[in-house]
């Protein structure tokens, strides 16, 4: 009897954490270390800065207005991870960065960068069912368009782009994340492959 009677309180105890969780959600991430990184390599720099939710609620705002916060309303949480990236091309010929290239690689998980149009979709649905007004769709939607990175990225000699990396997936709580950015010369040969970390 007194191993049962255990057993149920170990149970009971294991749900009431899981619905804890579930309710108030994992902490949101923050850096142990500078979220600003800086990679100058032959002409090329790019600068990667981690945005925690804090910020992106005080630029675009708290609950589902905000496109770069994830919901909290699943079991196995979608989690975002959004990086601001800015390229400066310092070189006597353009520069491309694609998207489908770009990897991120959290405890095992490796995941690219979704688009606008995938962003945008990933919100239609949740926004049908929670009643957001068509016009705070509008304004999530053209956020998204204006700050999400495009598919192919070229960036001129002389010039610079700046926008959002967005990173979906059921991530960890905590552990190293590791970002590489491949950059290509017009001839698809590499300049250099960049690599960024981070310790959440």
């Amino acid at each position: 009897m007194k191993r049962v009677y255990s057993g149920r309180i170990i149970t009971l105890a294991v749900l009431a954490l899981v619905v804890a969780g579930c309710a108030g959600g994992p902490l949101p991430y923050q850096t142990q270390d500078d979220p600003i990184k800086i990679i100058d390599e032959e002409g090329l720099i790019i600068t990667l800065r981690f945005i925690n939710d804090e910020t992106l609620k005080r630029l675009y705002g708290k609950g589902i207005i905000n496109p770069f916060i994830a919901p909290m309303n699943t079991i196995q949480r979608t989690r975002f991870l959004v990086f601001e990236v800015v390229v400066r091309n310092k070189r006597e010929e353009n520069v491309t960065l694609n998207l489908n290239q770009m990897e991120l690689q959290f405890s095992g998980k490796h995941v690219e960068p979704i688009n606008s149009f995938q962003l945008i979709n990933f919100w239609e649905m949740k926004d049908n069912r929670a009643g957001i007004r068509a016009i705070d769709r509008t304004k999530k939607e053209k956020t998204i368009n204006r700050y999400i990175a495009p598919n192919k990225i070229v960036v001129s000699p002389g010039s610079s782009f700046q926008g959002y990396l967005l990173f979906k997936g059921a991530f960890p709580n905590f552990g190293e994340v590791k970002i590489y950015l491949p950059a290509l010369l017009p001839s698809g040969r590499p300049v250099h492959i960049f690599e960024f970390g981070y310790k959440f």
